[in-house]
């Protein structure tokens, strides 16, 4: 029994399940405890409910790799299967759309270099995703550059939120969406590491892990705001709507490693 609830796979659906009860009461939080004009919470009790959720849930998400998955998950990763290049294109196709609305920023405290500089990236982001896919192919050294470039891409996302004066700075649209970039330049972080042979199998299962339950939280719920008037800036929709797809990928691709790693769990981490 212990066998069975200390391993990858496990780590994952309960990362899944979390994922979607926090979604909903951000959810909740956002539409029925949400101040548009100041664009803050609520005092109440469903903001804290889901504030105190929310944090013991990325808790929980940390410490179960580094107390029952220490040593028992392989560096072999496995090949991309058809979701993993189903959220690889919408990727894609959501970095490409993040382009478009990055083109109609009108942010006078946005540097206009780093603005330059995101919008390239953002273009070689969408490059590097559709090298996940079956439609282009390129070698070891394309990948590591590109996939540095689309780290860059989501800093630069970060900072055309950062520098928007009409959301307030810690505002939670604007901090939960920051806290999430991060994490997900994290896990590309990690991935990158994978491709280039030099694999730290636990941090990349922990932060595909958190990488999924960020992404899904936010984009999940701050689209369930937009569509009920919560938020009206499509900059940040477009930003919301590409971590949906960013929760697909790095969701399909973490599976896909825990289905190959259980015959090692097996082997390797009998008690």
């Amino acid at each position: 029994m212990q066998n069975t609830i200390k391993t990858q796979r496990t780590y994952y659906i309960g990362a899944a399940l979390l994922a979607l009860i926090t979604a909903v009461l951000r959810a909740l939080s956002l539409t029925l405890a949400f101040d548009r004009a100041s664009g803050y919470f609520t005092k109440g009790a469903l903001p804290v409910l889901f504030r105190v959720f929310w944090g013991c849930a990325l808790l929980a998400l940390v410490l179960f790799p580094i107390l029952a998955l220490r040593g028992c998950i392989s560096e072999k990763r496995s090949a991309n299967t058809p979701f993993s290049t189903c959220g690889a294109g919408l990727c894609a196709l959501l970095l490409f759309l993040n382009f478009i609305c990055s083109c109609t920023l009108q942010s006078t405290m946005l540097p206009t270099a780093l603005w330059l500089v995101g919008l390239l990236a953002l273009l070689l982001g969408v490059v590097y995703f559709i090298l996940q896919t079956p439609l282009l192919k390129a070698g070891a050294g394309t990948h590591a550059v590109l996939g540095s470039v689309t780290i860059l891409a989501f800093a630069c996302l970060i900072a055309f939120t950062y520098f928007d004066i009409s959301t307030p700075m810690n505002a939670p649209h604007k901090t939960d969406l920051h806290i999430t970039l991060l994490a997900t330049m994290l896990y590309f972080l990690y991935e990158l590491r994978a491709k280039a042979d030099i694999s730290r199998p636990l941090a990349l299962s922990a932060c595909g892990a958190i990488a999924f339950f960020l992404t899904t939280v936010v984009g999940l719920s701050d689209t369930v705001a937009y569509l009920a008037g919560a938020f009206t800036n499509p900059v940040y929709f477009a930003q919301d709507l590409l971590l949906l797809a960013l929760a697909v990928y790095i969701g399909a691709r973490s599976l896909a490693d825990a289905s190959i790693n259980r015959k090692a769990k097996r082997k390797d981490c009998g008690i």
